[in-house]
This record gives structure tokens, sequence and C-alpha cells, in this order.
């Protein structure tokens, strides 16, 4: 590798940390370093590999998304029982006490039918998200 590729390498990861959905610059670079470069390269692994605020796993909304469009029948299936594990999983997900999980699966068993009439995922999460408060 010459070294012009590697600072182009170099400079779309800097340049895509700080353009990313999850990723906050105010928030993320503290304790990374603070230098340009070094900064910016710590931020972006962490990014990739790691879980939390700074993280691309790790999000609330997205992890939900994927789950719910990985399981997406077994929560409909949960969802019209008003109990299930994946339906707790989900709750879990949106980091949702034991007794906010209860409330939540009778209102989504209530609201069955407005919530799944499709299966747009992001429309199921919108939906949930507009019933959840």
């Amino acid at each position: 590798m010459n070294l012009s590729f590697k600072i182009l390498i170099t400079l779309l990861l800097v340049g895509f940390n700080t353009n990313s959905y999850a990723y906050n610059s105010s928030k993320c670079m503290n304790g990374a370093g603070k230098g340009f470069l070094f900064g910016g390269v710590i931020s972006t692994t962490s990014f990739i590999s790691s879980t939390g605020d700074c993280a691309m796993i790790g999000q609330t909304e997205h992890d939900q998304k994927l789950f719910l469009a990985m399981n997406l029948e077994h929560i409909k299936l949960d969802s019209a029982r008003g109990a299930g594990e994946y339906l707790n999983s989900f709750a879990h997900l949106a980091k949702l006490t034991i007794s906010e999980t209860n409330t939540f699966s009778r209102l989504i068993q209530k609201n069955y039918s407005f919530i799944f009439k499709d299966n747009d995922v992001n429309g199921i999460y919108a939906r949930i998200k507009s019933i959840k408060g």
C-alpha cells in the first residue's frame, strides 16, 4: 500500500464516523483523544465494534426495527396473545421495565389490527411508538 492510499483510507474513516447516524462527536470524542486523526480513528473503531451510545450496535431504534424485521411473525403471534418471549425481547430492546412491559403488551394486543395492518417494519415501528407514547 502506498502512502497516499493509506491517507485516503484514514480520511474516509474519519469522515465516516463524523457523518454516521449513531456517532455523536461531542459525546464520543471524550476520552478518545482530541486530535483530528487519532480521536477520529479510535471513535470509528468504537463505532464499528462496540455497543452503546457511540456505537453502531446498541442503538434502540435500529435494534428494534432489526428485531421486528427478523421476527415479525413471532411478534405478531405474541402480540395477538398479549404476551410472549418475542414481545418481551422487543420491550427489553425498548428498555422498558417489567411493569411497563406488561402494560405495553396489553396495549399491543388491544391495538393489534392498527399496528399490524401491513408488513412494513417502519410503519409497524411508528405505530407502536404512537401507542406507546
